[in-house]
């Protein structure tokens, strides 16, 4: 089920990304980490990037222990059956999701053994009675084993919750178990981003561009998933770029973004509203138009261009713009208020105060303002 949906959603990658060898070595190194992080689970992170290779002695030391640890319950079976089963059980459901078929971009989850450790946990609690069952003090000895084992336990699960605070704190916590990240980077960079902090979010976005220029062939490769992330490391930056009023460098992260390849209306957008706020506001239009020609059904964008055009004195054109954003979308505000605006300045202030009346009632400070000031119930 996961698989199939994660196919419909374009998140299976393809062999050119990550080639068969290198996901048998990803996928029997995993096991050992799977195993070991339940053993004690230190070092855990949201997000394992994808290592795209290991070492060899790695990946054969990985297979020699799986082969081993397998050949030796399949042959006791029969005097340990439940160590058998137990193994199997981990071994065959960590399977779909160990990575031969890689799902998104990281190396491991640690949500893909929720049910996968049932197994490990089968072993246990068959094998410790067994083990135990001659012990002077049977019961004694297992619950005094139990509370030392416990109390790190709680300790470390205790630890690794503080983690989950707040977003910030838990991207801080995956780079420091992680080292290099360019997903969990580009996240945090998105983060700083809604909480304004703008320069911050410039920062992690200038890392995750410079991580990908040091593999400039990948990440310009159309339709890799580095090139996918460099593109939105541009124009996710191009907006914070943009929101500290330095829109010279807006453009030229747009126009990188386009280079890529990635021909996506809010970019083209993006850069027409750029281009407007230095002035330029021929390019705008261009920008719009080339917007309008790949998404003909974004209210945002003819709001836009009708602001251009607007600018330009072409009001005609403006508030057939505005008309078209209303029809897209018949509750967007901000339309109705620039049209109101462009009815006033061609002095059609009735058409004008029922556009502004519109946006007071749809939320528009502004327009709400406006009335107040003329005395005007709405």
């Amino acid at each position: 089920m996961t698989l199939f949906a994660q196919q419909k959603g374009g998140a299976v990658i393809s062999s050119a990304d990550f080639p068969l060898g290198v996901r048998i070595g990803n996928a029997v190194v995993s096991y050992l980490n799977y195993i070991r992080k339940t053993i004690w689970p230190g070092g855990l992170a949201v997000f394992y990037p994808h290592p795209e290779s290991w070492s060899v002695w790695q990946t054969i030391g990985a297979v020699f222990f799986l082969s081993s640890i397998s050949l030796a319950l399949i042959r006791g079976r029969k005097r340990f059956p439940y160590l058998a089963v137990g193994w199997l059980w981990f071994t065959v459901t960590l399977l779909p999701v160990i990575g031969f078929v890689q799902v998104g971009y990281q190396a491991m989850a640690d949500r893909y053994t929720y049910i996968p450790l049932v197994g490990l946990f089968i072993m246990a609690a068959w094998l410790i009675p067994d083990l135990t069952k001659k012990w002077a003090c049977c019961e004694q000895a297992l619950f005094a084993l139990a509370a030392l084992i416990l109390v790190p336990l709680f300790a470390a699960t205790w630890i690794q919750t503080g983690y989950w605070r707040n977003s910030i704190i838990l991207y801080n916590r995956t780079l420091e178990v992680t080292g290099s990240n360019a997903f969990i980077l580009y996240n945090r960079g998105l983060t700083y981003s809604v909480l304004g902090d703008y320069r911050r979010a410039v920062s992690d976005l200038d890392s995750v561009i410079g991580m990908g220029r040091l593999q400039t062939d990948a990440y310009y490769k159309p339709g890799s998933i580095y090139s996918t992330l460099c593109a939105q490391a541009y124009y996710k930056r191009g907006i914070a770029y943009g929101k500290l009023g330095d829109y010279t460098k807006a453009i030229q992260d747009y126009d990188k973004v386009i280079e890529i390849g990635f021909r996506d209306a809010q970019v083209y957008n993006s850069r027409g509203v750029a281009y407007d706020r230095l002035g330029n506001l021929t390019h705008a239009i261009e920008n719009y138009n080339t917007a309008v020609g790949i998404d003909p059904d974004s209210a945002m964008v003819f709001n836009n261009r009708g602001n251009a055009y607007r600018k330009l004195g072409n009001h005609a054109r403006a508030i057939e713009d505005y008309n078209r954003a209303i029809a897209l979308d018949p509750e967007y505000e901000l339309a109705y208020y620039n049209r109101a605006v462009a009815y006033t300045d061609i002095g059609q202030n009735s058409m004008a105060t029922d556009d502004l009346k519109k946006a007071a009632q749809l939320g528009c400070e502004e327009a709400g303002n406006i009335l107040k000031s003329r005395g005007i119930i709405w």
